[in-house]
């Protein structure tokens, strides 16, 4: 515009008018335009300026504040994002300014989300939107008050007031939408328990527990009562069910419906036969009334045993759990057993009714199992009448004799007879030869390896025993040999532990015309 500036002198007093024309218009701003459709927008700023640096800022014309500024470019330049609004945006160049007058822009009409709390009961929200969106993107206030987020329109919450937010974009819409809601979710399940059914008068006791109201219905008639209520005789098998309100949210649910049990006291008693060692014992339960049954002995479950009577064999606590309905009770009864004597028949005897057989002691066996009161024998699980207290055995089977000692407890032994003319060698695998002082006057005892032959010749017999590295270290000739661990059974020659192999040579002493045949095998010598 054009000014007058008054110039005065001092020293005259006298004053003069000058006219001077100042022009800020050294370039103008030819537009500005939305540069996108969603808030934030970004505007577009077109304009004559040409001398950098240059910069803008835009400014509410509503509030006259600051909401963007930065530096502009030549030609044209797109500002910060602002949301919509009536902005003037001022630009400056070469130390002039100029600013657009006031526009107004607003972003293009976003997705309309409403939310669905119909279901805010079982801690549901739904997001219903128009046009209708194809992906969701859910957040709360607090992280971890969702179970389920996912990208789709329902999610689940769980209890607790949170702000839930939700954004997303729809087919057909301009901008995506945001909104946001307060919700408060009491994602409880009612239930109710009852007191133990064996008492004249049990407690109801409804959860959860907090802020709730109760409203009890027996036989679908409400009854009062808080959490807690109580039921009588009279009131066995009556159907109960709770209503449980929230005072969170409203939010009613109710409870399955139970019929409560009232069924009074319980009794049981136990008893049992004389119990023997070796021999089984029938305990027998009588409750007062008709029940099922649980046994158990020094605290753990006989599983397979249910009905009244256990069938047992060993000392220790006998209890038994009768049940009937909901009501329980327990006996139980401490087992000595009366001692039983174990018989003394081998488990295995050989003999050889071959008539080839030259030796008669080897053709039958007498079982003795020892003193006892009475006895009976089988064979091969058939009584043979027999009660004497031995028995002379000539054919191969399975001989078994029942026992009673002088307490009347019954025991049983039994002997396997095994017909065997072949030639026979066992032995242990493993000996550990010692050599110390035992017994009066001193007499060396030592353990020595040896092996047992049956129906084999004297003659003929060797047997070599050989180290690690093949080296003999002794030999016999004798079919009773005994190796104590040294070399050539010189105990100043001790072999060192470890694992030896032998080789025994024979002939079977029924069957000479075989020939001589040959075992190996191996010990461990320890030390």
């Amino acid at each position: 515009g054009t000014y007058g500036i008054t110039i005065a002198d001092q020293v005259t007093g006298c004053a003069s008018i000058n006219t001077a024309t100042v022009n800020d218009n050294a370039f103008t701003i030819n537009s500005v335009v939305r540069a996108n459709n969603c808030d934030p927008l970004i505007l577009r700023v077109t304009h004559t300026a040409g001398t950098l640096p240059m910069t803008y800022r835009v400014i509410s014309s509503t509030t006259g504040q600051v909401v963007a500024s930065g530096n502009a470019s030549v030609g044209s330049f797109d500002t910060q994002g602002v949301s919509s609004g009536s902005y003037n945006v001022e630009l400056t160049a070469a130390g002039c300014v100029f600013s657009s007058p006031a526009q107004a822009f607003a972003q293009d009409p976003p997705v309309d989300i409403q939310f669905n709390t119909t279901d805010i009961c079982n801690g549901t929200i739904t997001a219903v939107t128009t046009p209708a969106a194809t992906t969701y993107n859910w957040s709360a206030s607090q992280s971890g008050s969702l179970t389920n987020p996912g990208n789709g329109p329902t999610v689940t919450v769980n209890p607790g007031t949170w702000l839930l937010r939700v954004s997303t974009d729809a087919v057909g819409a301009s901008c995506p939408g945001r909104d946001s809601t307060t919700v408060t979710i009491d994602n409880y399940t009612p239930a109710f328990t009852q007191s133990d059914a064996c008492e004249d008068q049990v407690t109801l006791t409804a959860t959860p527990a907090g802020s709730y109201t109760y409203r009890w219905f027996r036989n679908n008639v409400q009854i009062p009562g808080g959490r807690v209520i109580t039921a009588n005789a009279a009131d066995d098998n009556a159907a109960y069910f709770v209503r449980v309100v929230s005072t969170l949210n409203g939010c009613v649910k109710q409870s399955p419906t139970v019929n409560v049990q009232v069924d009074g006291a319980l009794t049981v008693s136990l008893t049992t036969t004389t119990p023997c060692e070796g021999s089984p014992f029938t305990l027998t339960a009588t409750p007062n009334r008709s029940a099922s049954f649980r046994w158990e002995l020094d605290g753990a479950v006989i599983s397979s045993e249910i009905g009244p009577t256990l069938q047992g064999d060993r000392a220790g606590t006998y209890s038994v759990t009768a049940s009937s309905a909901t009501c329980s009770a327990t006996a139980e009864l401490e087992i000595d057993l009366a001692p039983t004597t174990p018989g003394l028949l081998r488990d295995e005897a050989f003999i050889c009714p071959d008539p080839a057989n030259p030796d008669p002691d080897t053709r039958s066996v007498v079982l003795d199992p020892g003193d006892f009161a009475s006895y009976d024998w089988f064979k091969d699980g058939v009584s043979l009448g027999n009660t004497d207290p031995t028995l002379t055995a000539g054919e191969p089977g399975i001989f078994s004799v029942t026992l009673v000692n002088g307490f009347g407890c019954t025991s049983t032994d039994k002997t396997e007879v095994i017909e065997e003319c072949d030639p026979v060698i066992v032995g242990p695998n493993a000996f550990r030869p010692t050599s110390n002082v035992a017994g009066v006057g001193g007499d060396m005892v030592n353990q020595s390896f040896k092996l047992f032959t049956f129906f084999i010749d004297d003659e003929d017999f060797q047997v070599f025993i050989f180290n690690r590295w093949g080296e003999m270290i002794f030999q016999s000739p004798e079919r009773d040999f005994k190796w104590n661990g040294g070399y050539n059974n010189n105990l100043a020659q001790l072999a060192p532990a470890g694992t030896y192999s032998y080789v025994v040579r024979y002939k079977s002493s029924y069957r000479p015309e075989d020939g001589i045949q040959e075992k190996r095998g191996g010990v461990v010598l320890l030390r």
